[in-house]
């Protein structure tokens, strides 16, 4: 919710674009996505969700099954990205597993990265060739999850306020390679590669990258990550939503790592189920159901309008109530702020052990959780409800 130089609401305003999942070239030819398969899941609005399969180049070198989403919010936006290669033959390590980055026009005069306690350290970037390496495979250290952004982001050549941050949350990082195992990430920043040979203003390109000791890529290797990108507005002038958490925020740190920390450390730290179901992904929180007649969990942390879904449901008819000193207080399933988002039902098909072709409701809601130390929600069968 960026606001626009005009004023105007509920519009695009620019971050800057520009990013790839798998970046490997073997012999001088780009690997490209071959015979991709996809499946839209869910359209949203609280969560959708899209699956992909299929390989990169002609001759299968990679194998890749994926899962994307985005979610109803009130705050910024957030993509997140679950990501399984797996390697059909040995190469070499020059390759990247998510590049974030890549627009003309960038400006990223500093550049910050950090892990779940804090910042590892900020950085200014020089005016550089193209392509120069202003960092090569750094590790990150410390307890996930890791976090890298552009804090002091600009877009040349516009007389735009409205412009976002870029970042990107790595939730979850294992990998591996001749058998070893590794679940912190490395990482690479350049300056974008162009054809002129002069020095530029810096424009960093941020790549995740095998591990400096892996010297090949053998065949069987493996990646699996999980991480979300997110778009910030940098000060509280450019932000319009309600979230008044994040105004606050952004009024006490402008342009700063910190709202990129936020996001981070802070955004669900626990899900725990009481009674009735099993934790499926604490972020989205993705619960699986038992009990078709209630389901009880415990929250820790939030931020925003997070995404809470219950799948497994053999009927339509539940309310989810927030429990408080009060009692059971139902959410209201008209959440609408700006035409028809409300809560979500979808009915998906499946099969089960014997691969019997079986259907199942799915029901989302999003849950503010903001300033919210914890929280404990209660899904519970309407009375009275069949199906």
């Amino acid at each position: 919710m960026v606001k626009r130089e005009d004023g105007a609401k509920w519009k695009f305003s620019d971050a800057g674009w520009g990013g790839d999942w798998l970046d490997l070239s073997i012999q001088g030819e780009r690997q490209k996505p071959f015979q991709w398969k996809f499946g839209y899941l869910s359209h949203g609005p609280c969560l959708s969700e899209v699956k992909y399969t299929g390989w990169y180049g002609k001759e299968k070198s990679v194998s890749l099954e994926s899962s994307v989403s985005t979610l109803r919010t009130d705050d910024y936006a957030r993509t997140f990205f679950n990501i399984r290669y797996e390697f059909n033959r040995e190469t070499h390590t020059d390759v990247s597993f998510f590049v974030l980055g890549g627009q003309d026009r960038i400006y990223t005069p500093v550049i910050a990265w950090g892990n779940k306690e804090g910042l590892i350290e900020e950085r200014s970037l020089e005016k550089k060739n193209p392509g120069h390496p202003y960092l090569e495979q750094q590790n990150f250290v410390g307890q996930s999850p890791f976090w890298f952004g552009f804090p002091k982001q600009e877009i040349r050549g516009e007389d735009k306020k409205g412009c976002g941050l870029r970042a990107i949350v790595i939730r979850s990082f294992e990998a591996s390679f001749s058998g070893v195992r590794y679940n912190k990430p490395t990482f690479s920043v350049r300056n974008i590669n162009r054809r002129q040979k002069v020095s530029i203003d810096p424009n960093g390109i941020f790549m995740l990258r095998p591990p400096k000791e892996v010297t090949s890529i053998k065949q069987g290797d493996w990646v699996s990550l999980d991480v979300s990108i997110i778009t910030l507005p940098p000060s509280i002038s450019t932000y319009y939503g309600p979230n008044m958490s994040l105004q606050r925020h952004l009024a006490d740190s402008p342009n700063s790592w910190k709202t990129i920390h936020r996001e981070a450390a802070e955004n669900i730290r626990s899900v725990v189920v009481n009674s009735g179901g099993e934790v499926v992904s604490t972020y989205p929180i993705v619960i699986s159901v038992v009990d078709q007649c209630m389901v009880k969990l415990t929250i820790q942390g939030g931020i925003g309008a997070v995404p809470l879904q219950f799948k497994g449901l053999q009927s339509r008819f539940y309310t989810l109530h927030h429990c408080t000193e009060e009692g059971e207080v139902p959410i209201d399933r008209d959440q609408a702020v700006h035409g028809k988002d409300f809560y979500q039902v979808e009915y998906r098909y499946g099969r089960d052990e014997d691969l019997e072709v079986i259907g199942h409701y799915y029901i989302t809601f999003n849950v503010i959780l903001d300033d919210i130390e914890s929280s404990t929600w209660v899904l519970r069968k309407d009375v009275g409800t069949v199906q």
